[in-house]
């Protein structure tokens, strides 16, 4: 479930996971983090892996900083864990904010945790809000839920199916 930040809308999360499950699938949720602020936060995890939901891939990028720190990702990957949820760090990856960055603040959690690292491209916000310098010119392709395009599918709020998480 992903799109905007599906906390935001937590009646409407909590209700699309438990439907999901009453047919026999697994979520997994895109999230910015921002709700690991919360005292609440694990409680409202744990409610959610009972409801169903498996998985946490949180995402960020250097532009993200400015509302949701590292220190609160970091918080966020901690909580899924021990909700009991697989939990994935989806990187935009710049010369100044690298695999290495999120690698050194993980600290315990590094191996625990999987990274998946894509290269920030000079398109949307990246396009203005990246610097030219900054624009990783080699990069491998990515590891993990990129290379699943296939085997996971994404549904839009209108029905529509997609490969992975992209319409």
């Amino acid at each position: 479930i992903s799109g905007g930040e599906p906390f935001l809308f937590m009646p409407l999360l909590r209700r699309v996971i438990q439907f999901a499950a009453s047919l026999g699938f697994t979520s997994s949720v895109t999230t910015n983090g921002y709700w690991a602020r919360s005292s609440d936060a694990l409680r409202l995890l744990q409610e959610l892996g009972a409801s169903g939901l498996r998985a946490i891939n949180i995402s960020t990028r250097g532009f993200h900083q400015e509302f949701v720190q590292l220190e609160t990702v970091v918080s966020a990957a901690d909580k899924g864990l021990l909700a009991g949820l697989k939990v994935t760090i989806n990187l935009v990856s710049t010369s100044t904010f690298s695999r290495d960055t999120i690698i050194a603040e993980l600290g315990e959690l590094v191996d625990k945790v999987q990274v998946v690292t894509m290269p920030c491209l000079p398109a949307g916000r990246g396009a203005t809000g990246v610097h030219n310098d900054e624009f990783v010119s080699e990069f491998e392709m990515p590891h993990g839920n990129c290379r699943e395009h296939f085997k996971k599918m994404a549904v839009d709020i209108s029905g529509n199916v997609f490969p992975c998480c992209s319409p």
